[in-house]
């Protein structure tokens, strides 16, 4: 199963808010029988420190400026 990037960012967003760290996404995966790195490289332009990532689009706005 081919999981899209909007997929994981609105069931992470649903399950641990907008603010992850890794061991939520590391749940997730364990959940979706997925594997940590398939889902951290479609995250990488979210991360905002080692094992943290911000789903929020305003933060993803502020970032790119």
């Amino acid at each position: 199963m081919a999981l899209s990037t909007e997929y994981i960012l609105s069931s992470l967003s649903n399950l641990y808010g907008d603010e992850v760290v890794a061991a939520d996404v590391r749940a997730w995966c364990a959940m979706n029988a997925t594997t940590y790195q398939t889902v951290t490289k479609k995250l990488d332009e979210y991360k905002v420190g080692r094992g943290k990532w911000n789903l929020t689009v305003k933060e993803k706005l502020e970032q790119s400026l």
